[in-house]
């Protein structure tokens, strides 16, 4: 999130140098949209993540397998 922050705040700075206008509000605003930028692309990121576990996990739910064919496609259980 703080990267995304840097980044709005860094184009709108560029964009502004030279302007004349103030550089305080359009910086605070442009630091907020990159912060609501890098949560909505944070949590996309972990659900792209987390995703293909998932879907083998509800495959193997709604379509029981032989245990050794399991640990093949998902691994190792994790749990103890």
């Amino acid at each position: 999130m703080v990267i995304g922050a840097a980044v709005w705040a860094g184009l709108v700075a560029v964009a502004l140098a030279g302007s004349g206008w103030g550089l305080g509000p359009p910086l605070w605003m442009a630091a907020g949209i990159g912060v609501f930028a890098g949560a909505f692309l944070g949590g996309w990121a972990g659900v792209m993540v987390g995703t293909t576990r998932l879907e083998h996990v509800e495959h193997g739910q709604l379509m029981p397998r032989s245990e050794q064919s399991d640990r093949a496609v998902l691994g190792p259980d994790p749990r103890p």
